[in-house]
């Protein structure tokens, strides 16, 4: 099932409405979108970088992007900018799903390590994330959370592979509060790292994408950079849970 991105107002207030070859089997909503600026998320045609079908998802960041949620939150008060687009709805204990999207870096993308720089993470509702896809110090890298901070830094992709191409990632987790969560990742189709543990630490989470840059004043040059990144056929399959 094809599903449009955003819908109705939320639509028109971000000014970007995915094609339906960018995202199948969920919805999704800009992210903070107080002062949110239109030239964050947008979709991007060939000769831009496309994966599949005509079209692609960007995500851009410039210095001084930082917006405000309608619930208190605000980036600009917490040394933090973003782009992203936000799952309207939740995973909750006890599910297995497959997440796979493609993502492309463009040439000449700079790592701003020790600010942190992630293009994707799973959030929690009134906790910390749980799982974050960060640059780190290069690459892409699975960066797993207790309710406190990182509990495994897992490598995905090396930094010097990661930059001018297209990657397909594919995370299956089982959302679990107990041992019995996990996470696998593929890289093309690949098993490259897994987790087994607790994948949650709150009643549900959801998942986001695009450019999320936080801890800016570790790198005074990180305020100087622009990011920009593409996603690709965005998709979330349920699967039987754990032992069925």
């Amino acid at each position: 099932m094809r599903i449009a991105l955003l819908t109705g107002l939320a639509a028109l207030a971000c000014g970007f409405t995915a094609e339906p070859d960018d995202i199948s089997g969920w919805t999704f909503t800009r992210s903070l979108p107080l002062g949110a600026k239109v030239h964050g998320v947008g979709t991007a045609h060939a000769p831009l970088p496309v994966r599949s079908g005509e079209t692609s998802i960007r995500f851009h960041v410039r210095p001084g992007d930082c917006s405000a949620g309608k619930h208190g939150w605000d980036d600009c008060a917490n040394d933090r900018e973003r782009a992203e687009l936000k799952q309207a709805g939740y995973q909750y204990h006890g599910e297995t799903w497959r997440y796979r999207f493609d993502i492309f870096v463009p040439g000449g993308h700079r790592v701003i390590w020790p600010a942190k720089l992630a293009f994707a993470q799973f959030h929690q509702e009134g906790a910390r994330p749980a799982i974050m896809l960060q640059n780190h110090k290069g690459g892409l890298w699975l960066d797993v959370h207790d309710g406190e901070g990182t509990v495994e830094l897992l490598p995905l992709i090396p930094n010097d592979e990661f930059a001018g191409r297209w990657h397909e990632v594919a995370l299956q987790v089982h959302w679990s509060r107990n041992d019995d969560g996990f996470v696998r990742a593929f890289i093309g189709g690949r098993p490259v790292a897994r987790f087994d543990g607790p994948t949650m630490s709150a009643q549900k989470v959801y998942f986001k994408f695009g450019v999320y840059r936080s801890h800016l004043n570790r790198n005074a040059k990180a305020k100087e950079v622009s990011h920009t990144v593409y996603f690709d056929t965005v998709t979330r399959t349920r699967q039987p849970a754990a032992g069925q």
